[in-house]
């Protein structure tokens, strides 16, 4: 009989009863009063829409994506006040987006030659672009808007193709570097390890005159603090201060730390989604248990912008304000595009007390991320603060087709209105033309 053998000699039973005792990296949230509350107040606008345009479709809500800019601005300007935003097109491509945020003076961060084409033709002048494995092509168009663009390389080997088109052609492009360093794990995909900044910084200087080197970007996503933040900016310092010369130093024009700010109290996740209750779910399921957990989610953690904007204020004063003059970049998408969107769908069938079906699916989305993850559902048409159990799938001819297992609602009829809040962030962009087109987006007003 087979048995799943361990390379390191664990005493897993041990570190399992360990992870099980170890308290829960959650938080109590307060999604009743932090979203629910807030958006029943502006019921009788989501109705007016409905009224107007038949569902589904998406909402943006351009006041509360131009507070949010403010918002996020004024919190980072208060710790760093030479700080410059970047929106992060990914998060969210819409037109509607790019338009709030160019008009706030925020540049583009862009990640693909599909993106930067959209930025120019917005009329961007202030943009990033990065993405792994930049083609010759990928590196000509951005030559050709060399102007406008600032490109973060990737590796020695996308410098050796950007230089050796410089060269060539006799064109000046400012350029920065992406690094990883030792905790950043997955994120290692991209960039250069940080023990190479030195030989990339040289390389540049001896090789390619017509790159003018004067960034350095490193980017983690989904941080409930500021730690990852702290610890990268203490290292880079640390590195700076052993490595570079004063001629290198003075060449270090900008600092990019990327985004990953999470929006307080926007979502929750389910206990099976927790190292915990992975574990729970995996024996329930093997041994056919059916085991019920006693909460139904967890709202995810997350700091106030002003405690993740004072921590990288205080780690950039101590670390890189001694030994260089620069400017520091974000890279915000999530933050700002998150409860800027919404979903609003109708109830099409109701099978039962437990299950009813809406009238568009989870392909508005680009995946099955209710399964995963929370956000509360608000029946607008008969509305309650007490949220009950019901599973309300999509039309899609799919199983995992779901939009959640409950919904704040007195009860259900076929007809009625439901919200689907904070929908803002890679929702739309990935947003899936299977089976049913994508819907339009319109604007709360």
């Amino acid at each position: 009989m087979a048995k799943i053998l361990t390379k390191n000699k664990i005493d897993t039973i041990s570190l399992i009863e360990k992870l099980l005792n170890e308290d829960l990296q959650v938080d109590g949230g307060k999604i009743e009063e932090n979203v629910v509350k807030k958006l029943l107040i502006k019921r009788d606008l989501f109705i007016k829409l409905s009224k107007r345009y038949r569902t589904p479709f998406y909402i943006f809500d351009r006041e509360q994506f131009i507070e949010n800019i403010h918002h996020l601005h004024e919190g980072l300007k208060k710790y760093i006040p030479d700080i410059h935003m970047f929106y992060a097109m990914k998060l969210n491509n819409h037109r509607f987006f790019i338009n709030e945020a160019l008009k706030s003076g925020m540049g583009l961060d862009v990640a693909s030659p599909k993106e930067l084409l959209t930025a120019i033709k917005f009329g961007c002048n202030n943009i990033l672009y990065f993405c792994p494995g930049k083609s010759l092509e990928d590196l000509h168009l951005a030559l050709k808007y060399r102007d406008r663009i600032t490109v973060n390389i990737d590796s020695f080997s996308e410098l050796k193709k950007l230089g050796e088109l410089t060269n060539n052609n006799k064109e000046e492009v400012k350029v920065g570097i992406r690094i990883f360093t030792s905790k950043q794990g997955l994120w290692s995909k991209y960039g250069i390890p940080l023990e190479g900044l030195s030989e990339f910084w040289i390389m540049t200087k001896q090789k390619y005159p017509h790159i003018r080197l004067q960034g350095i970007h490193f980017h983690t996503s989904r941080n409930k603090d500021a730690t990852l933040y702290v610890d990268t900016i203490a290292q880079i310092g640390k590195y700076l201060k052993k490595n570079f010369s004063d001629e290198m130093l003075e060449k270090v024009k900008y600092v990019d730390f990327g985004g990953g700010y999470e929006q307080q109290d926007s979502e929750g996740i389910f206990p099976y989604e927790l190292p915990q209750g992975k574990i729970i779910k995996t024996v329930s399921d093997y041994f056919n248990l059916n085991i019920k957990f006693i909460d139904r989610y967890y709202v995810r953690v997350a700091l106030d912008i002003d405690d993740y904007a004072r921590n990288i204020g205080k780690a950039i004063d101590k670390y890189f304000r001694p030994i260089i003059k620069a400017k520091y970049y974000t890279e915000p998408g999530r933050y700002l595009c998150t409860n800027a969107m919404h979903i609003l769908l109708t109830i099409a069938d109701v099978k039962s007390e437990k299950v009813a079906i809406a009238n568009g699916g989870v392909s508005m989305v680009g995946w099955q991320r209710f399964q995963h993850e929370y956000f509360p559902l608000i029946n607008l048409t008969n509305p309650s603060m007490t949220e009950k159990e019901i599973n309300i799938f999509g039309k899609l001819c799919t199983t995992w087709d779901l939009w959640g297992y409950y919904c704040y609602m007195k009860n259900i009829m076929e007809g009625d209105l439901i919200l689907v809040p904070n929908q803002g962030a890679l929702t739309y962009s990935i947003a899936q033309d299977w089976i049913f087109s994508i819907p339009q987006v319109y604007k709360l007003e």
